[in-house]
């Protein structure tokens, strides 16, 4: 898996916008385990996800305000060769967060494929997916992948419960991390979290469309 890994914002400004985050809490979608901010393609009905998306882009931009630019300006030119756009009926790039009710849980490994949830309605190509660290706690968080094996052997392995030995990269706040999002993969759970602690990331993704932009996504 090639990973692109970006210092983007100081951890300053990370916590900053950490703390957007949970000062709007009434905002937060119990997702069962996490919590999200906004609509989310692999989470919601594809039925539906347009009208969410559109119910929930104003405020979620709202948390989110001023990290668009430097995001998007952050990401590679081989992932945005020209203009990154945000499409009206598709969801605002979001948010995870977990809390200490997340504590015992692991995510399950998988390719992202959220390009397949949407009505594009033109061709596209060279999709993504990225994570944009805010908070993390003590004990740490990260991704882990599996570089040499398909998403089909990886459904084997956990068929069988044997599940062999992945990649990790820790995250650090303020940095970004980037990649194609079709090397198996999963949410790292690397210790529990103590009372208070929070891991807060900014979500999203991105196809290339037709006409050289790139559409950003959640």
């Amino acid at each position: 898996m090639h990973l692109d890994v970006i210092k983007m914002i100081d951890k300053d400004d990370a916590a900053h916008y950490a703390d957007r985050v949970n000062y709007w809490r009434q905002l937060w979608v119990d997702r069962g385990g996490f919590y999200t901010i906004g609509a989310s393609t692999y989470l919601d009905d594809p039925e539906v996800y347009p009208a969410i998306a559109k119910a929930r882009n104003f405020d979620t931009k709202t948390v989110l305000a001023g990290l668009w630019h430097p995001l998007t300006e952050a990401l590679p030119k081989h992932w945005v060769p020209n203009k990154a756009v945000h499409l009206n009926d598709t969801g605002y790039m979001g948010a995870h967060i977990f809390t200490p009710k997340s504590n015992g849980t692991q995510g399950h490994p998988h390719i992202d494929e959220p390009f397949t949830r949407i009505d594009w309605g033109q061709h596209f190509s060279d999709p993504f997916s990225f994570t944009l660290a805010l908070e993390m706690p003590k004990a740490g968080g990260g991704l882990d992948f599996w570089p040499n094996a398909t998403d089909e052997q990886i459904e084997d392995y956990i068929e069988e419960d044997a599940l062999p030995e992945h990649d990790h990269i820790r995250y650090a706040e303020g940095f970004l991390y980037v990649h194609d999002g079709l090397t198996p993969h999963r949410i790292a759970n690397c210790g529990d979290m103590e009372e208070g602690e929070r891991r807060i990331t900014v979500q999203g993704h991105g196809v290339t469309l037709e006409d050289g932009t790139t559409a950003i996504y959640f």
